[in-house]
């Protein structure tokens, strides 16, 4: 079983080699309290953009269902593979309580364009809106990716877009951005890490910048990544009751694209800035 399960894993995971140098992050967005769009940001603009084909693994509580797909880019989205608890415990994978359940795009050869600004793939819902449990976005770095990535897979990227610009390399899937778990026994009203509850000024910037929430940040860290991933400055973060937090990194940091990653344990929130 075992065997037959892996080859499963692996043929999912490696559907199409990308034929492009654009990087794109992905987020996982709370919609409602059932409801999320799975979003892509890249890197570079595109002309000639074609989205041959995309796998979203989501870690969620077991027995959890998702339905109700909307195609924003792309088509057929759907729950292409679960794999169980049980299954992933046999492969010595996960802690026993959650699924994983892939969402894929049929692949397709339309042809669009895009900005350097993050754009939909597809929205679903979480059938029965569950009060309890998680659903998390995956990324490379996850042990069920590391697992597939070591055992004879062809691609890094858990996640495949495929713009037509002629260099003949492959994508590269370098973060998630914004949340990527989300706690369902939150309502939107009561979660300090949606979406739209922090943001970046100036951007651009020189190294010196200013983070602002709707609320005090408490027992959090702030760590910055430079577009390949590699970690390159972190810190506690407390505002002590105030909504602001300032950044001076004039000297650190480099001209270039950076993340930012807040992390309070229990969810985590990614900015995209860039530095001049």
């Amino acid at each position: 079983m075992k065997k037959s399960l892996l080859l499963i894993l692996l043929s999912l995971f490696s559907i199409i080699e990308a034929v492009a140098q654009t990087s794109y992050n992905f987020e996982l967005i709370r919609d409602s309290s059932d409801g999320f769009t799975v979003a892509a940001g890249p890197s570079a603009s595109s002309t000639d953009a074609n989205l041959s084909a995309v796998t979203v693994p989501l870690l969620i509580e077991k027995d959890y269902t998702l339905s109700n797909f909307t195609d924003i880019r792309g088509s057929g989205w759907s729950v292409v593979l679960t794999i169980t608890s049980e299954q992933l415990t046999s492969l010595g994978l996960g802690d026993g309580t959650k699924d994983l359940l892939s969402i894929s795009s049929a692949p397709s050869n339309d042809v669009f364009s895009h900005t350097v600004d993050p754009f939909d793939l597809t929205s679903f819902v979480i059938d029965g809106n569950p009060a309890s449990g998680t659903i998390e976005i995956l990324d490379n770095g996850n042990e069920i990716v590391q697992f597939l990535k070591n055992n004879g897979t062809n691609s890094e990227n858990s996640i495949l877009i495929d713009p037509q610009d002629g260099f003949g390399s492959s994508d590269r899937f370098n973060m998630l951005i914004g949340t990527t778990s989300y706690d369902l026994s939150q309502t939107l009203s009561n979660n300090s890490f949606t979406k739209s509850n922090f943001s970046l000024t100036p951007n651009p910037n020189k190294g010196q910048f200013t983070i602002t929430s709707v609320a005090p940040i408490e027992n959090s860290t702030l760590a910055i990544y430079n577009i390949t991933g590699q970690e390159v400055y972190r810190t506690s973060m407390n505002t002590f009751g105030r909504t602001t937090f300032n950044v001076s990194l004039s000297r650190q940091l480099t001209a270039g694209a950076y993340l930012l990653k807040i992390d309070n344990g229990n969810a985590s929130k990614i900015l995209k800035f860039i530095v001049n």
